[in-house]
């Protein structure tokens, strides 16, 4: 009896160890970390990130070099370039941003900056992968949807009622059912369910294919955070 009493606190010590072991694992595939790339004054690739190369390969569909000469990065760049000589400096200027959508249906977002001397005329070009709060909105606008479509949208994918969504807007309910008639027949879909798939699936099928893990706000953990959340 002594023994067996020995070794179960033995058993049980070494699977408390291996529990906690497992929850502070690191997962398998961890998310891609923002590029950067710099390109001269003829838009030719001068150097780039080690963690370039994925995203540019996967915005292009094929290499990373198809990436930097994609019509997306080059007009990042080109008017990153504009608006800094406009504003004199990089620290002044507007510097131009744009969410691209992959040939596998992800989202990047392209953001221009400078790294070096501004009479060089390099310029960088950042990319990261979309955080959904961003996707969100591109695609319903994706769809030709209007302002006020779009929130009549985005109140029916978390679950109002038609009564719920008119209070919430301050419109009537003739106008909400009005409203939702035209959102199905700008997206295809029948009901309520059909639109979600269609939002929800044509985004984040790939991911829940790939098991990539959920954070702790819902979020695929791949995305970046906006800023100051954390995963």
């Amino acid at each position: 009896m002594e023994l067996l009493a020995a070794a179960s606190a033995l058993f049980a010590r070494a699977v408390r160890r291996g529990l906690i072991a497992e929850a502070c694992a690191a997962p398998a595939d961890p998310p891609d970390a923002p590029g950067v790339i710099e390109l001269d004054a003829a838009g030719r690739l001068s150097r780039a990130s080690s963690s370039a190369e994925r995203l540019l390969a996967e915005l292009s569909g094929s290499t990373m070099q198809a990436g930097v000469e994609s019509p997306a990065i080059q007009a990042v760049a080109s008017a990153t370039r504009a608006s800094i000589a406009a504003a004199g400096n990089a620290r002044q200027a507007t510097l131009p941003s744009a969410a691209v959508k992959t040939p596998a249906g992800t989202w990047l977002m392209v953001h221009g900056g400078l790294l070096g001397d501004l009479r060089s005329g390099d310029i960088a070009v950042f990319g990261q992968r979309a955080h959904p709060t961003l996707v969100a909105p591109l695609l319903l606008k994706a769809y030709g949807l209007t302002p006020r479509e779009q929130e009549v949208t985005q109140l029916m994918l978390r679950g109002a009622t038609t009564i719920q969504a008119a209070q919430r807007l301050a419109i009537s309910p003739h106008t909400v059912t009005d409203h939702v008639k035209s959102i199905f027949e700008k997206t295809g879909a029948r009901t309520r369910g059909e639109l979600s798939a269609t939002l929800f699936f044509g985004e984040h099928l790939s991911r829940i294919q790939d098991h990539v893990p959920i954070a702790d706000d819902a979020s695929f953990v791949d995305a970046p955070r906006p800023r100051g959340s954390r995963p």
